[in-house]
């Protein structure tokens, strides 16, 4: 049987109209996804730094950028609140989130962001900045002045972590806490001791043994005669146990090491002494100009002022580090020569005064006086460094006018432009600065 007309042309008006309400809907979705660009709203990467002094360097690593559009990174840094933002690097990868700035300077206060870019191929873009991270290696912590006069040049730093300060115009030992709390002073002699200038100004040395013990050697002025060398010890407490002569022309340098042995360098020989003062070796000493004598672990180092270019083959100074105290076969050294008149300076050494070693990252700090500046080395290669001529903070004054020697048999004194200074490290890493003709102790962190 046949339908209708009418049956058939309802049937199919009811299917076209079935049609109709599924691929309307369909149609306006697809309107309103092409006038709406896929994918999330731009948003900016989240920033951290980490900055480590052992290699003058911060690892800077953020989270990938969000959204639609995005075009790349700037690494930005600034060094200041004040300062302009510079461009270190730019970088396409989305993912590529990690970043090293090398070469950091010491007491220098550094911030990062990072610039995602956002926009299309071609056209103008806009950024979205992180969070600022900041960072800083061996930056200012401290400054305390000492008694006037006093003029520090050494330092020491015992097992809890007390400096003792040692001057050129005063015949006692200043004491402080970490925080630069005074804790008294220990006096060694009614009078200042005295003082020649070598490779730089001697005047006092000290250092800490095992025990906690302070030794000094210095030398006491006589009047119309050459000064007389002295060792004296003092105990933990203050106690001075012992106050001993010794031969020689004039006591510039003491230092522990290995085993809690002493050695005291005099501008003629080097006495070896065990820890309860018996002698246990002399060393002969070349005519050299030593600034400064420590150990670096088990090697003898020397801060070496070259007297003559024909005799040692070289014209800067050097930290020379040997294998034993007798300086028979260098191990490695520290500087190098200028390149020409013009040569900036990085890694050469200018009248150097003295050093400390931090041996566990293979790092040496020396006090390079004639530059007023503070040069860290890792083993033989300039890592960083800080520092300036002047009165404000992180600023030195390793040049002054002082009475010394001139000539040790007559002891007869001149009033004379002399450089000096000094430099410890504690068990924290933290950094001492004897700023002698600021007559105070600078620190610095690790």
């Amino acid at each position: 049987m046949m339908p209708a007309a009418g049956t058939e042309m309802a049937a199919r008006y009811r299917t076209r109209g079935f049609g109709l309400v599924f691929l309307l809907p369909a149609l306006l979705l697809g309107a309103c996804t092409l006038g709406r660009p896929a994918g999330p709203p731009p948003s900016p990467p989240v920033l951290a730094a980490e900055v480590a002094s052992a290699a003058a360097a911060a690892r800077l690593h953020w989270t990938p950028a969000g959204g639609r559009g995005f075009l790349g990174y700037e690494v930005q840094r600034s060094l200041g609140p004040d300062r302009p933002w510079a461009v270190l690097a730019r970088l396409d990868a989305v993912l590529d989130t990690t970043w090293i700035d090398q070469d950091l300077q010491g007491n220098q206060g550094y911030q990062y962001r990072i610039a995602a870019r956002f926009g299309r191929p071609g056209q103008a873009s806009h950024p979205l900045y992180s969070a600022e991270a900041e960072g800083s290696i061996h930056h200012h912590l401290a400054s305390w002045p000492l008694p006037a006069g006093f003029l520090p040049t050494r330092l020491a730093v015992d097992p809890q972590g007390n400096i003792a300060v040692a001057g050129a115009g005063a015949g006692r030992v200043e004491r402080f806490d970490a925080q630069g709390q005074p804790l008294g002073g220990w006096s060694f002699a009614a009078v200042p001791p005295a003082c020649i200038e070598t490779g730089t100004l001697d005047a006092v040395s000290l250092a800490f043994d095992p025990q906690g013990a302070l030794h000094l050697a210095y030398n006491l002025p006589a009047a119309g005669q050459a000064p007389g060398l002295r060792w004296a010890k003092f105990d933990a407490q203050g106690q001075l146990l012992w106050e001993r002569r010794l031969q020689g022309l004039f006591a510039r340098h003491l230092a522990v090491g290995p085993g809690g042995r002493i050695y005291i360098e005099c501008i003629d020989r080097l006495y070896q002494f065990d820890t309860e003062g018996g002698e246990v070796a002399q060393y002969p000493v070349p005519p050299l100009l030593i600034s400064s004598l420590r150990f670096w672990g088990e090697h003898f180092a020397l801060l070496i002022e070259p007297a003559n270019y024909l005799d040692m083959g070289w014209q800067a100074p050097r930290l020379m580090i040997y294998d034993s105290p007798e300086q028979r076969q260098a191990q490695w050294w520290v500087g190098r020569e200028p390149l020409s008149a013009q040569d900036p300076g990085r890694g050469v050494l200018k009248r150097p005064a003295d050093f400390a070693v931090d041996a566990a990252f293979d790092r040496v700090f020396i006090l390079n006086a004639g530059t007023s500046r503070v040069e860290v080395f890792l083993r033989a290669r300039h890592l960083t460094g800080w520092g300036s001529e002047g009165e404000g903070t992180g600023q030195f004054r390793f040049a002054g006018e002082l009475a010394v020697l001139d000539g040790l048999a007559a002891g007869r004194s001149v009033q004379r432009r002399v450089v000096g200074g000094g430099i410890a490290r504690d068990a924290e890493g933290n950094i001492y600065v004897a700023d002698t003709f600021n007559n105070r102790v600078q620190k610095f962190a690790p």
